[in-house]
């Protein structure tokens, strides 16, 4: 079972970001692993939004 803070995705607007998603989750370590680079965006977003709050 996963656990810890949610993780915002994306974003998914292509075949290969789906394929980097379903890699990423079939590895299982969510918590070690970062997201992949092209589905960190959101991330980023989520991250620096307290700066412009």
């Amino acid at each position: 079972m996963a656990s810890g803070p949610a993780r915002w995705i994306g974003p998914i607007a292509d075949s290969d970001s789906a394929a980097a998603l379903r890699d990423w989750l079939v590895l299982g370590q969510w918590e070690n692993i970062p997201v992949p680079r092209q589905l960190d965006r959101h991330q980023r977003w989520t991250r620096d939004s307290h700066r412009r709050n």
